[in-house]
């Protein structure tokens, strides 16, 4: 395919060989002979779209479920997840809520604010997008598009 490069290696040498060549690359799990080489592929393509200037090889095992879920979704599925979000203005307050299971002073630490501005955000969130930070679904909802959105570039 035009603009790829495609490298099969043993398992742990293809990740050594990018990240000294400054390469960006997916590493697939194993492939189990020949007939695995498509799914390899396939691996390897969804880990290639996490990878950043920051983090330039990813192994598709090192992305979570959630990553890995999301990565994979159609262009359907993603088109209906970017609309969900369209009031979403505060990505990092999301992020920080979810990185302290949802603990709001915890969440003021990671932001450096007082938890009552925390509260504030999250309340603001709840209004713009119709999708509440503050309960487990309207959480998820709400990690389901900050991650496409990191995906993007956006």
């Amino acid at each position: 395919r035009e603009g790829e490069v495609v490298a099969v290696a043993a398992e742990k040498s293809a990740r050594d060989a990018a990240e000294r060549a400054g390469l960006r690359c997916g590493v697939s799990g194993p492939a189990r002979g020949f007939p695995g080489v498509a799914q390899a592929y396939r691996e390897a393509t969804l880990a290639l779209a996490s990878a950043s200037e920051q983090r330039p090889v990813v192994a598709l095992d090192d992305l979570s479920a959630f990553q890995v879920a999301l990565v994979g979704a159609d262009a359907t599925t993603r088109a209906v997840i970017a609309a969900k979000g369209a009031g979403l203005r505060d990505e990092a307050t999301v992020r920080a809520y979810a990185a302290a299971d949802m603990n709001v002073a915890r969440a003021a630490e990671r932001l450096r604010v007082h938890p009552n501005t925390v509260r504030y955000r999250l309340e603001r969130i709840a209004a713009a997008t119709a999708h509440d930070p503050r309960t487990f679904a309207g959480l998820v909802e709400l990690l389901c598009v900050v991650e496409l959105a990191r995906e993007a570039g956006g």
